[in-house]
């Protein structure tokens, strides 16, 4: 689209990813097939640039992530009760440290299953160890107010 903004580029400098505004929302191009240039390029499966794209394209459609991991291979679900939220952090991997950071301060947070280990929970994060291809399940209690 002509009035697009140019909000990513290739290694040479060509714009690639663009945004157009449109009336009920927000239009996003790209000059190039996106998996398959991040594909050609990397090495590692667990790319970050996928994730961060990812993460780049939520924001920008205005999706809600109340829960985030800080590497790729460990997937989050949530699933909302009443007070209280059961969250699932699963290991597609190798053997990770992983963070998972919350959009809201965290008032409780329970280990109730899994094979990873939490080593840290802080106001809105909770730090684990997860062992190759093992999960976590975590009941929490978001702060309310």
């Amino acid at each position: 689209p002509v009035d697009a903004s140019v909000v990513a580029g290739d290694s040479e400098g060509a714009p690639v990813v663009f945004v157009a505004r449109r009336v009920s929302g927000k239009v996003v191009a790209s000059s190039v097939p996106i998996e398959m240039a991040f594909a050609l390029d990397e090495d590692d499966v667990w790319s970050l640039k996928y994730y961060r794209f990812y993460q780049a394209l939520a924001a920008e459609a205005g999706l809600e992530t109340p829960y985030r991991s800080s590497v790729p291979q460990v997937e989050v679900q949530l699933y909302r009760g009443e007070g209280q939220e059961l969250l699932f952090a699963i290991n597609h991997g190798g053997d990770v440290d992983a963070e998972i950071e919350a959009s809201r301060k965290i008032s409780r947070l329970d280990k109730i299953g899994g094979d990873a280990e939490v080593r840290e929970v802080g106001e809105n994060r909770v730090k684990l160890y997860m062992p190759e291809k093992s999960a976590a399940i975590l009941l929490v209690e978001p702060q309310t107010g």
